[in-house]
């Protein structure tokens, strides 16, 4: 929301709100990643690039928070051996 209203400074503000809400709805039907994915197309980003940072840093995050959850890295790394039989099931 807060790249949405940054990036409508430059047109007037009726546009710009409804711009805005026309982001969040798509945000809400289509999933959390088509916002950020649509504003670097519009920027002129590579997709292919896009996709890896956005996936490496999901990914990061996910291993920080997991490792803070459970007690460390040590931890998590235990835990993640303990299920591999069933990690990949789907």
């Amino acid at each position: 929301m807060i790249l949405a209203r940054v990036s409508a400074s430059q047109i007037s503000s009726q546009a710009a709100t409804k711009g805005v809400v026309a982001a969040l709805g798509a945000g809400v039907l289509w999933g959390t990643m088509y916002i950020p994915y649509r504003k670097a197309y519009l920027s002129g980003m590579n997709p292919l690039s896009f996709v890896t940072f956005f996936t490496v840093g999901e990914l990061g995050m996910m291993t920080i928070l997991a490792s803070r959850y459970v007690g460390g890295l040590g931890m998590l790394w235990r835990q993640v051996v303990a299920v591999q039989s069933v990690q990949f099931w789907l």
